[in-house]
């Protein structure tokens, strides 16, 4: 990645200016050196260890180098092969913009004509709508003056049933009292009457309990009709 590139780059630069550093050393370490090299040559070399140094940096250097340069080819096969994929998607999606500026524009066609076509219908409909409530009303109004003409020829009815219901109330209510007065003549009629039979029959009554008397008295005598002797002294009074 980046980061790796860039930590190996700082690497390099840091090793960089130590082989620097180790060169300058170098450079004036051999002017004492040599001035040592008189005094003792037995001695194991001073600079070996830091030869010795170079040679693991120089090594290490390759190997980063080296990791350096396949990262860096990785990573240009990773961006061509995104760069194809860019490219891949780039060109499905023209192709997709393309179908749908199609599609849109046959959907806003379509969408055109299903529009003008609906709304063709919706004026039909409308003016069916405005016929049909101009024919119901028309025959609303013909209803209205229908039932007015019928409301007055019963209204007229009514008065005239009602004046005629009135005479009739008038004319039973004089009907009434004449009966009225007819029946009282005729209850204080009967009941003179009936107090007049009631006399009478009390005067019966009196007359027949004397006659019933009077039977009582004749028990003891003798009629001639039933086969018995006339008195002499009877004659006269049967007479």
């Amino acid at each position: 990645p980046p980061r790796l590139a860039e930590s190996a780059l700082a690497i390099l630069g840091g090793k960089t200016c130590v082989l620097r550093g180790a060169r300058n050393s170098v450079a004036g370490g051999v002017v004492v050196d040599c001035e040592r090299m008189s005094m003792s040559l037995e001695e194991p070399h001073p600079f070996d260890s830091a030869f010795k140094l170079i040679k693991e940096m120089r090594a290490e250097l390759q190997d980063l180098r080296a990791a350096l340069s396949a990262e860096q080819q990785i990573r240009a096969s990773e961006v061509s092969e995104l760069r194809n994929e860019v490219k891949t998607l780039k060109e499905v999606l023209t192709k997709e913009k393309t179908e749908r500026s199609a599609a849109c524009q046959k959907l806003s066609s379509d969408l055109t004509l299903e529009t003008s076509s609906r709304h063709k219908s919706l004026d039909e409909i409308k003016a069916q709508h405005r016929q049909q409530i101009g024919q119901l009303n028309e025959l609303l109004q013909d209803e209205v003056r229908e039932r007015k003409s019928c409301e007055h020829v019963l209204d007229t009815k009514d008065t005239t049933e009602t004046s005629e219901r009135k005479s009739e109330d008038h004319s039973l209510l004089q009907d009434l009292t004449s009966h009225k007065a007819n029946f009282l003549n005729c209850k204080d009629e009967h009941a003179g009457r009936i107090n007049n039979l009631t006399h009478d029959m009390e005067l019966v009554v009196s007359y027949l309990q004397k006659v019933s008397c009077a039977w009582e008295s004749m028990k003891g005598g003798q009629l001639l009709c039933t086969g018995g002797v006339r008195p002499a002294g009877d004659s006269g009074q049967a007479s």
